[in-house]
């Protein structure tokens, strides 16, 4: 729990479903922040006093002591199901400051377990005590590495000036690519590594090579370097010159074929290379090195020649003509709908051409728009993709034919057409904010649309992290490098030459911020006009450039670069550009804007800009306002950091659950004089426009003249906050059935109101300190509910209405309310908001009789509860 002295006004986050938040108004306390999730108090209780009365029952640790493997699940329990019972796992003795038992406990490590109940009027049970010890589990034995294979290759002898060609191959069981290298390689050899698994090796011998050579190739294992495979082979270089060189044969030598056919290349001159063509051009020492069969799939004209050394064969040619089946299906285009697109969006759709024969045709689409994108995937599919511009609004047709992969006069085609229509110059719907164009949240954690809550969405492809570090619940981490949200231009971001605006974000720097990082901004990139809030050099930054080159560069003075959430803004009021952090003015600048900041339909972007300039850290919460915030509404923001930059806009999917609470100052008696607050405060704030709904255990059947209210109350006459903390579960929890009770959910809010009634269950008188402490429990009580749900309720604690009967029962109360406020101070951990109803009555015209107040006094109770539920609570309706 955080607070503030002198009357500062509390903050509290209540996000699109309200949590539990404990309230308590004190006159000059209020709380400023707070933690998103409640663990019981660091205070330590002090344990009951040994009443004489019965002792709670040992807990049962099970299982007990033992010995157990990776890891063992202990749960206790106590035959007094109402006992809290307190737990340790290093073998001290358990206090009430120890934790608190609510759900099983996992074990990965040794531990001594000792457990003990607590029990209010009761005596605590003995310590519990288990020894359990947990041995690790061995890991998995890692599975064998296969060595890699290698192909042999045969032996070569050539005549000098010849050409030594092989492919070496090589293989690994475990799938893995091998790495191939060669030892013994004549220098003027070329060997390549291709990185699949193969290399190639070449060699243009010469008179002076004449000898033998042995080379020695090498497979190594990709994971394990000791791991490898060999082969050799004996390459001879012969002394006979070559004075000509036999032209090559080709098998088959052309023809027709179906399907496919593979052709073979030979040369009787030993040692040749031969090179070839598939396209018809004459071959020569750069074409393609034959290496094995060619397979042909197409009608294809093959031209080959062979070369040792400076020495050329004649060429040698063959068609092949490619026919196709007597059955030869035609090819099928699926159908694809009419498309819109307005002028500036990205286009895109997938095109997928199927054939019965199993083969896949080719797709082409030469009638299409100018500036579109057609592209063949060579699988049976192609991708269309197009941004028009403004001067090509209206129809547009595409023809898209797809050919026969054997027969390409065989084809198959379909027009798609595509209807172009101006920009959206109108924001999409969304909340209505007064002042406000756009407003993010950023509460859907890992995502790929962010809702603006005035309309439409950003988007990104390289998405930010969703994190629950934000002041707000999920806040977005950006990388600084790759991650962009984008939303579509519209005239919200129509700003003209004298517009009045605002931008402003909640943002943590990650790294130091030296070079400018944008967090929120907008670039015409085949204009001027910009404009970009963010950071550079550790510290704010805010830019604007308008369509005339007139240019505000604003730089603030605090470091923001220590990992810690700060509140940037940039306001511009007609020429004067100013620059905030943190609620105070950092720099200003007066430029003689002249040119708009249309910018061409430029997205607006959170993170980056198009160009660049990305941020690398945290933000939660940006928002654009089309008019320029004032210094004291900078401060308001600032101020309702826990809330949100706009109040109010949180918690508005449904209506605020309040739960008042207490005893019969809670409850009232529906007498003339003694209405109760709840009547008055129900109508303060519903004509306050705050949607809220009273929840409660009973009806309390009354009628206020004049007033319309939800009757709901979990109060009851003359208890104690015993009594109360003992039917919190029934009372709270919206699954446990009662005919009194209506089947309303569980409340976002308590009010509660309770010690008047200083006695204990039985009506026995207790002392201040014990009264207190019974307070303390039912705090507890609700924590352990909240756990228990997983969520989270809002708490307001009262200081009570002073008890008049004589001067001894006034100063009690006065002491039971100071010691109240010490240990509501006390619960850091807790969501608690503390009022003052003590100082608030007049006690001489306020009071019905000695305890309760009359329908005045009842008044003053409401706007004591409203002042402190206003500086929180949505305004949600109209």
């Amino acid at each position: 729990m955080y607070y503030l002295q002198n009357g500062t006004a509390f903050k509290a986050v209540l996000s699109a479903k309200l949590k539990f938040i404990i309230l308590i108004l004190a006159g000059t306390l209020a709380l400023v922040g707070c933690k998103d999730s409640v663990e019981p108090s660091g205070t330590t209780n002090p344990p009951p006093k040994d009443t004489g009365n019965e002792t709670v029952a040992t807990p049962v640790i099970n299982p007990g002591s033992g010995s157990f493997e990776g890891s063992v699940e202990v749960t206790i329990t106590s035959t007094n199901t109402i006992a809290t019972i307190y737990y340790t796992l290093d073998g001290t003795t358990p206090s009430t400051g120890s934790s608190v038992y609510r759900n099983p406990i996992t074990l990965t490590e040794s531990a001594t377990i000792k457990a003990m109940g607590v029990m209010t009027g009761a005596n605590n049970s003995n310590v519990a005590t288990a020894s359990i010890t947990v041995t690790p589990v061995d890991p998995e034995p890692t599975p064998d590495n296969n060595p890699p294979t290698l192909s042999a290759i045969p032996n070569q002898s050539v005549q000098a000036g010849a050409t030594i060609a092989f492919t070496a191959q090589s293989a690994d069981l475990d799938g893995t690519i091998p790495a191939l290298t060669i030892s013994g390689a004549p220098t003027a050899a070329v060997f390549t590594d291709l990185g699949n698994g193969s290399a190639s090796f070449e060699w243009v011998t010469t008179t002076s090579d004449v000898g033998d050579y042995t080379v020695t190739v090498t497979a190594t294992d990709a994971t394990d370097p000791t791991l490898k495979a060999t082969t050799t082979a004996t390459l001879n270089v012969t002394s006979d010159p070559v004075t000509t060189v036999s032209p090559p044969t080709i098998n088959p030598d052309g023809g027709e074929f179906t399907d496919t056919v593979d052709v073979a290349l030979t040369s009787s001159t030993s040692g040749a290379a031969i090179r070839y063509t598939l396209n018809g051009d004459a071959p020569s020492a750069t074409s393609t090195l034959y290496t094995g069969p060619i397979p042909l799939t197409e009608t294809t004209t093959i031209k080959a020649v062979a070369i040792v050394g400076a020495l050329s064969s004649t060429v040698t040619e063959a068609t092949f003509t490619a026919t196709p089946p007597t059955d030869n299906a035609q090819p099928q285009i699926n159908a694809i709908d009419a498309q819109s697109v307005k002028v500036g969006t990205l286009l895109t759709f997938d095109v997928v051409a199927t054939d019965a024969d199993g083969t896949a045709p080719s797709l082409t689409a030469d009638t299409r728009p100018q500036g579109s994108d057609f592209v063949d995937q060579g699988n049976g599919e192609a991708t269309f993709s197009w941004t028009p511009n403004a001067s090509q609004v209206g129809s547009h047709t595409v023809e898209i034919v797809a050919a026969d992969a054997v027969d390409p006069a065989l084809t198959g085609s379909i027009s798609v057409t595509i209807t172009v229509t101006a920009a959206n110059t109108t924001p999409p719907p969304g909340g209505e904010i007064d002042g406000v164009s756009h407003y993010f949240q950023f509460n859907e954690g890992d995502a790929t649309s962010f809702a603006d809550y005035i309309g439409g969405s950003a988007t990104c492809t390289d998405c930010p992290d969703g994190v629950v570090e934000g002041s707000f619940g999920f806040a977005e981490r950006f990388n600084g490098t790759s991650h962009l949200l984008t939303q579509t231009y519209d005239d919200r971001l129509a700003w003209p030459a004298n517009a009045n605006v605002s931008v402003e974000a909640w943002i943590k720097i990650d790294l130091s911020c030296a070079t400018p990082e944008t967090v929120v901004g907008r670039i015409d990139e085949s204009g001027q006009t910009q404009w970009s809030l963010g950071c550079s050099n550790g510290k704010a930054a805010f830019d604007m450039t308008d369509s005339a080159g007139n240019t505000a560069s604003l730089n603030g003075t605090t470091n923001i670069a220590d990992a810690q959430w700060h509140h940037i803004a940039a306001v511009k009021s007609g020429n004067t550009v100013t620059l905030y952090v943190d609620n105070a003015e950092e720099a200003a600048q007066t430029i003689p804007f002249s040119g708009d900041f249309i910018g061409n339909n430029a997205p607006l972007t959170i993170g980056g800009l198009t160009n660049g300039a990305n941020f690398t850290g945290t933000l939660d919460e940006v928002a654009v306002h089309k008019v320029a915030l004032t210094l004291a509404q900078i401060k308001q923001h600032f101020g309702d950091g826990n809330i949100g930059l706009r109040r109010g806009l949180l918690g508005c999917e449904s209506n605020v659950k309040i739960m008042p609470m207490g005893d019969s100052i809670t409850r009232g008696t529906g007498t003339s004089q003694r209405h109760s607050y709840r009547p008055y405060l129900f109508k303060d704030l519903t004509d306050s426009n705050y949607d809220v709904n009273f929840l409660g255990f009973f009806d309390d059947g009354l009628t206020v003249p004049g007033i319309t209210y939800e009757h709901r109350v979990s109060a009851v006459s003359t208890k104690s906050a015993a009594f109360v903390n003992s039917n919190v579960p029934k009372w709270i929890d919206s699954t446990q059935e009662n005919p009194e009770r209506n089947t309303a959910p569980t409340p976002d809010i308590i009010l509660l109101h309770i010690g008047t009634n200083d006695t204990d269950i039985d009506g026995n008188p207790i002392s201040v300190e014990e009264n207190v402490s019974n307070v303390q429990a039912l705090l507890n009580s609700i924590d352990g509910f909240e756990e228990f749900i997983d969520q989270e309720i809002v708490v307001v604690l009262a200081k009570i209405v002073k008890d008049i009967t004589d001067s001894a029962s006034e100063a009690k109360t006065s002491n039971f309310n100071n010691q109240l406020e010490a240990m509501a101070l006390s619960r850091t951990d807790d969501r608690l908001i503390l009022v003052d109803h003590e100082n608030a009555l007049d006690y001489t015209t306020d009071m019905d009789d000695l305890q309760h107040p009359n329908n005045a006094g009842s008044q003053k109770m409401a706007n004591v509860w409203r002042a402190k539920l206003s500086e929180f609570l949505p305004v949600c309706t109209p």
